[in-house]
Order: structure tokens, then sequence, then C-alpha cells
């Protein structure tokens, strides 16, 4: 008995020691870097990194949706757009992604036709699922747990068209997916959990008969130019309900010395204990640094974050790169709650991917500009990464959020044409004007925050972007 109580006596003792010895080398540790000696222990109990990581391909599909459905009947007469809000773009989004794609990427295309020949196809009667960015299919193909070595279909997928009266079989659909380049043709056999062939063969009757709003495309109505379509409203009392937006920066991420523990939290993530910080009050910043790693957080919202060590590596494959972006969004996705975060760009370079991101508020596009004179359209979120890590970021942080009733404004396309060459006349000096967007939305800059922005239609052309106020419409 005296020797148990002297064991377990022993025993605790140890313990005791041990944890003394942890407790001291923390201190030590924590005079140097600021940091837990064990910050790997927080990774273990920190939810938010195991639900992403878990859940990284269902997460993506938050990326890859559709840009619009546009559901044509002739080259001759005007067509439909349907956007998220829409419900028969949901049931067509749905179908493609748990049915269709599935199925094409089982099977080698039945043949691929030239550009010009999608474009010849696409004016006939024909759903379409247009995406905002040419999305490369080594992305695609992990959501369907298929293996990119043994595919021999599509490389990127920017455009579907389903063509229903193209195939007299019932049970069979024509489906096209474009590339940028070229398109390929499917025969998809329309099985269990499908829709049916009758809903889209009656889709374009059931949008007439609802009176939905018809577009034309711009350049079948006008002698303008531009590279893709684009669809304008010719209806005089055309209009759309808009509210003006709130932009501010997320209470938990104002900079401020008393806030700096919840900054910490939100930005630095399981790395909060291991960085020393560094507080500049003057000149609005925050820096956390380690030997590999530099966060630093703007008092206008601005996040950046960057890699330090430099080398050669390769990029990997695009796949990984995206996955590695999307997880450091969305461990960090709670300061944006409110809107949407979108794909719509992606380049390869040597040695990384740099991915660029826009923002979507109640399926209408948030555009960013730096606000300097002349400069572009720009994105609020750009990320570069290779298939281990994300390399550089540069993230413009707003909480979005409504901030008043909804307000009718005018889509008529004729009343825009007529403010044009008041506001911006050289847009109209050239022979053949050209466009390569027009479209209502929001714009808002580095230094918005705190206050409202109001829709605008956004104007792109080759050379310049102009941004005006949508015409509010009583009643």
């Amino acid at each position: 008995m005296i020797k148990f109580k002297r064991e377990t006596f022993k025993t605790i003792l140890l313990t005791i020691l041990i944890i003394a010895s942890m407790i001291q080398m923390g201190i030590q540790w924590s005079q140097q870097v600021q940091g837990f000696l064990f910050p790997f222990i927080a990774k273990i109990f920190n939810g938010r990194d195991k639900y992403v990581a878990e859940n990284i391909d269902i997460l993506k599909y938050r990326y890859f949706v559709p840009e619009n459905v546009i559901v044509s009947i002739s080259p001759t007469t005007s067509l439909w757009k349907l956007d998220q809000n829409d419900s028969y773009f949901n049931k067509i989004w749905n179908d493609m992604k748990d049915n269709y794609f599935p199925a094409m990427i089982g099977k080698k295309p039945d043949k691929v036709i030239s550009k010009a020949q999608w474009e010849e196809i696409t004016d006939i009667r024909c759903i379409r699922i247009d995406f905002r960015v040419n999305w490369p299919s080594e992305i695609i193909l992990p959501l369907e747990s298929a293996n990119s070595s043994d595919f021999k279909g599509f490389s990127s997928v920017k455009s579907i068209a389903v063509l229903p009266q193209a195939d007299v079989n019932e049970t069979v659909n024509m489906v096209y997916v474009y590339d940028g380049a070229q398109a390929y043709q499917y025969q998809v056999h329309i099985g269990d959990g499908f829709l049916p062939k009758s809903f889209y063969l009656k889709i374009a009757d059931e949008l007439d008969s609802q009176n939905k709003s018809r577009l034309s495309i711009l350049s079948a109505v006008t002698n303008f130019e531009s590279p893709s379509d684009i669809l304008v409203s010719l209806n005089r009392e055309e209009t759309s309900c808009y509210s003006a937006l709130k932009l501010d920066i997320p209470p938990s991420i104002i900079l401020n010395m008393s806030n700096i523990d919840s900054i910490q939290d939100k930005i630095l993530l399981d790395k909060k204990d291991t960085l020393v910080a560094e507080y500049n009050e003057s000149a609005g910043e925050i820096l956390f640094t380690d030997t590999e790693n530099l966060y630093k957080l703007y008092n206008n919202g601005v996040f950046e974050y960057q890699y330090l060590p430099t080398g050669s590596k390769q990029a990997g494959t695009v796949s990984a790169a995206f996955s590695r972006a999307i997880s450091f969004i969305e461990l960090r996705r709670d300061l944006m709650e409110n809107v949407d975060i979108v794909l719509t760009n992606i380049e390869k370079e040597d040695s990384y991917y740099e991915m660029h991101f826009g923002y979507r508020h109640d399926g209408v596009n948030i555009y960013y500009t730096k606000g300097s004179s002349g400069e572009r359209i720009s994105s609020p979120l750009i990320i570069k990464a290779n298939a281990e890590r994300v390399l550089d970021c540069k993230w413009v942080i707003r909480d979005i959020t409504k901030s008043e009733k909804p307000k009718n404004y005018s889509l008529y396309f004729i009343d825009l044409i007529n403010k044009i060459p008041y506001l911006y006349p050289e847009i109209f000096k050239r022979e053949k004007p050209y466009f390569e967007c027009i479209e209502p939305g929001y714009i808002f800059g580095p230094n918005n925050h705190g206050e409202l922005i109001s829709p605008s239609w956004i104007i792109s052309t080759d050379l310049k972007d102009y941004f005006i106020p949508l015409l509010e419409k009583e009643g």
C-alpha cells in the first residue's frame, strides 16, 4: 500500500514538473516570438480548419456557379436571361452538375466542333449556361470524383448549351461544352433523377406565358460591336428593384489598439500566438510576422498576406492551387457572410496561379476600382497560390448589407444611350462604338467604407470603364 502511494506521488510530481517546464519554456518562447510553444495543438482543436479541410470539394461548389442561364428561340427574336434568384436557373444548374456532368465526364465526346459552329448552334433554340470564367477541367473533375489522367473530353468550361430539339429521342439530350476555342458534343442519356426532356423543350414557352422580361443582343439591334453577347432591354417600361448597399469594415477587424486580439483571431487564425505584432498607429497599419509569413492590415480594411521564402518551385496542378486559395478564403469567410465571392479570372505563371475574385450581392455584381484617374476595374481579392500554399493575397474586406427599401430603376437601354453623348462623348466618336460590358451593378473603391453605394450602369470599352447612375423610376 505504501509502495503504491509512493508510485502515485512520483507520477503526480513528475507530471507537475513536466507542466511547469513547459510553462517556463512557453514564457521564454513567447518573449521571442509571442507564441505558444506548440501551436500545432491549437490546430488539432480548431473546428473551422477541420471543417474546411474535410469539405473542400463541397465548398468548391460555392464558386463553380454559372453567371447566368440564357434561353433563346432564334437569332432574330429576343431571349430570356435567368440569374441565381430564378427557380428555373437553379433547376437547370442542379440538373447539369448532378446529372449531366457525371454523364459527360464518364464518356468521350461524340465529336468536336469549331468556334464558328458553336456560334451557329447557339443562335437557334437552346438553353445556354454561361460562366464568368473559363473553368479548367482539372478543377471540375475532382468535384465529380473523376481522374483527370483518364479524361479525354473538354479542357475547360466557358459555356454549356442544351439543344433538346436536336435529337428526337425522348430519352436523349444533345449537349455541347464550349471551352472558348471549340465545343464538345455529347448525346446524354436521360436517366433516373434527370429533369425530363420536356422541361427543356417547354421552358421558352413557359417563360413567354409568364411574361418574363425579354432582352436583345446589343450587336443585333445596333451597329455597336462587342466580343461577346451583351444583353439589353428595348422595353420602355423595363425596370428592376435595387437597394443601396452599406459598406463597412467588419467590426472585428477595425484597426485600433483595443481590437488587436479580435484582429488576430479573424486574420491570423491558428498562427495568432506565433507571430510578432507591430502596430503603427500613425501609419494606420499593423504587421504580424515570423520568419516565413507577413500579414498586414490597413485601417481602410485592406488585408495583405505574403509568404516570405523565395524559390523556384513549380506551380503544380491548378486544382490543388485553387483548393489552397479557397481554403484561405473560407477560413475567414465569416468576415464577408452577406455576399457571394466569385472567381473572375485565373492565370498560370511559372511558379504559381494568379486567381482573381469579385463580389456579388443578390445576383448583382459589385465591381472594384482602385480609384485612381484612368484606373480600370480591378479585383477586390487577388490570390497567388501553388499546389502547396498561398503565396500572396490582397483582399479588400467589406461587410456588405442592404441599407434601405429597394427602389425601382429603369433598365431601358435607350435611356442610357441618350445619356452617354453628354457624359462621355468619346464613346461614340468611333465609327462603330465598341463595348465589352454593359450591365447594372455596383462600384466601390478602397476608401468606400461607412457609406452607401447606389446601383449604376457599368460600361466597359477596350480602353476605359465608365459608371453612370441608374435612373430611378417612380411607381
